[in-house]
């Protein structure tokens, strides 16, 4: 482990601690892991997010 919290407990933690919906940081995290880390465009990102729903 590299010392840092997993991304789904800082998701938990700001929905715990901050009147936000779970979706919102969970939809942060996925376009900064997606761009950042993944190298994606967001056209990318979007089009795996089910829409359809």
């Amino acid at each position: 482990m590299t010392g840092r919290p997993p991304a789904r407990g800082v998701q938990l933690l700001l929905a715990t601690v901050l009147p936000l919906n779970m979706g919102a940081p969970a939809f942060v995290g996925a376009f900064l892991l997606g761009t950042v880390v993944l190298g994606m465009s967001t056209t990318e990102i979007l089009a795996n997010f089910p829409g359809g729903l």
